[in-house]
């Protein structure tokens, strides 16, 4: 259910239709609340309104936008403040109608916003960052390894943020390893927290503002090169990263092996960022390609993530019994779930093979030709 929620609220129409209408929507709200404002809970929702504009302002005052990465102040302390604080500002502005149900509504309905569009943001960055590192070859000044350790350093944290998420999904329909996944839950926070650590450190020597400098160097170079000249280097791009997604899969074969598949995986996403770029620079139509490459990469995605929480969950199984007490309940049953579910994802994953052949032949007859 929460993954079919999750699906709405990345709905591309569902969200380019809110957008439009974001401007009627807000006016017709802000009119409810005054015709039915009760006055009761005027100042409490003033109160919380003001609290949560002085969390934005804050953040304001914090950030130095595209010149340093901000680590101090609300950062420091909460992953994303400022929609924290826009939070509170509609909290307290849904209290003058003094009705707690429609404030449950609220927050869980926001909830699910922020968690989403925090997501899309940073995985975003994730998909850009490699698509303009893969465009070095039009300004040989970009710095790569600084692109590769800021990648590196944001999807370090966010691979156990996943895991974190997927270890409550398998425990909320499973309470027979609620004891384990506690226990599972403690062993990859401690791993987040020296993460996290490590990842502060690593950025802080990216140097940010050199890097912001790089890549607004190579935004002029990319600006400067001839429309032929793109076309001939997106179309040998796409045909190389569509061989190397055949041979990713064929030295996947049928039996699973974790580390191949991801292989697979990498591959797919690479070619998808191509054509992606493709799409978006040429007037060659990608998407359909591009949703498919997208499916697969979500199957292999959600693989990866189980494969990385079930070394979690193993860990846990064959640590020492802790002083006066038994062994850490569940945990067997807790990894027969996700063996489960890697089975079927992974039978899944060969029935569409045969599609991504179909894909990569077309990257070479259609829009490889296109290009050229």
């Amino acid at each position: 259910m929460i993954e079919n929620v999750n699906a709405l609220f990345n709905h591309p129409g569902l969200r380019s239709f809110l957008v439009k209408l974001r401007a009627p929507i807000a006016i017709a709200v802000a009119a409810l609340v005054i015709a039915y404002a009760d006055r009761r809970w005027l100042w409490p929702g003033f109160a919380i309104s003001m609290g949560g504009e002085l969390i934005q302002l804050w953040c304001f005052a914090t950030l130095d936008k595209n010149a340093a990465l901000a680590c101090r102040g609300p950062y420091a302390i909460v992953r994303n403040p400022m929609y924290l604080g826009r939070f509170f500002i509609l909290t307290g502005a849904l209290m003058l109608l003094g009705q707690p149900w429609l404030l449950l509504v609220f927050a869980l309905g926001y909830g699910f916003y922020m968690v989403n569009r925090v997501r899309r943001e940073e995985r975003r960055l994730r998909e850009v960052l490699p698509i303009i590192e893969q465009s070095a070859a039009l300004a040989p000044t970009l710095h790569k390894s600084r692109v590769r350790s800021l990648t590196r350093a944001l999807g370090s944290v966010r691979e156990l943020d996943v895991a974190l998420e997927l270890l409550d999904e398998i425990a909320s329909g499973h309470h027979h390893c609620e004891r384990a996944a506690a226990a599972v839950r403690v062993e990859i926070q401690r791993e987040r927290a020296a993460r996290y650590a490590d990842m502060i450190r690593s950025l802080e020597d990216i140097k940010p503002s050199r890097l912001t400098r790089e890549l607004a160097s190579l935004g002029n170079s990319l600006k400067s090169a001839s429309g032929a000249e793109q076309r001939r280097i997106l179309a040998r791009r796409v045909l190389r990263r569509a061989d190397a997604l055949d041979a990713a899969i064929v030295r996947a074969g049928a039996l699973y092996a974790f580390d191949r598949l991801h292989l697979v995986r990498i591959a797919a996403k690479k070619l998808r960022y191509a054509l992606e770029v493709v799409h978006e620079l040429t007037r060659v139509g990608t998407r359909r390609l591009v949703k498919r490459l997208k499916e697969v990469q979500d199957l292999l995605g959600r693989l990866h993530d189980l494969e990385v929480l079930a070394g979690y969950v193993r860990r846990v199984r064959d640590l020492p019994a802790p002083r006066g007490g038994g062994p850490i309940g569940g945990s067997r049953g807790l990894i027969g779930i996700i063996d489960k579910e890697t089975r079927e994802l992974h039978a899944e994953y060969l029935r569409r093979t045969g599609l991504l052949r179909v894909v990569t032949a077309a990257c070479r007859q259609d829009v490889g030709a296109r290009l050229r």
